[in-house]
């Protein structure tokens, strides 16, 4: 269903976070429910990111921050979850991708691993952002062989904005069949 949608949602979230300005007038009321349904969606495919509260915040061509809750995400220490971390770190790019790349390609995670440098005492965000560039070059060569890997560089940063965790992710990109 979300790849069915993705051309739209690109285009839509587009709309809604042109260049990271704020909002005028009527565009704030439909941002209330354009990412509840985008959530929702996400949500549906993949259950658990509801279960733990995974949220996107923003999306626009390029760019996605997305947070988890502290709550409901405690280990026995206090702290976030690992698991609850190695989510933030993973699913970010799948959401984009569907977007970025209009359902064109399915997104494959080949390899994560996170260096915890803190515990997490806050919701965590992670801010994921593909330059042009980048994007092009994927592209182009998914185009060509049918799949381009992506290595990515991650941050997981608490409600201050420390860095908790940092994370390499190498995915894959596939032409959909």
């Amino acid at each position: 269903m979300l790849n069915q949608l993705s051309p739209h949602l690109k285009q839509y979230f587009h709309q809604l976070e042109t260049q990271g300005r704020s909002l005028p007038g009527q565009a704030r009321l439909e941002k209330r429910f354009a990412y509840p349904l985008l959530n929702g969606l996400i949500g549906f495919g993949l259950p658990f990111t509801r279960r733990n509260g995974f949220t996107i915040e923003a999306l626009r061509h390029g760019y996605l921050r997305a947070r988890m809750p502290i709550k409901g995400n405690k280990n026995h220490m206090g702290t976030v979850y690992a698991g609850a971390q190695f989510l933030l770190a993973e699913v970010p790019f799948g959401a984009l991708s569907i977007v970025e790349f209009e359902g064109r390609y399915i997104p494959i995670l080949r390899e994560l691993s996170i260096r915890f440098l803190q515990p997490a005492r806050s919701d965590l965000i992670l801010e994921l952002e593909l330059d042009q560039q980048q994007i092009a070059e994927v592209v182009k060569e998914a185009e060509e062989k049918g799949k381009a890997n992506l290595p990515l560089s991650l941050a997981l940063q608490d409600s201050q904005g420390a860095i908790v965790a940092t994370a390499e992710a190498d995915y894959q990109i596939r032409a959909k069949l």
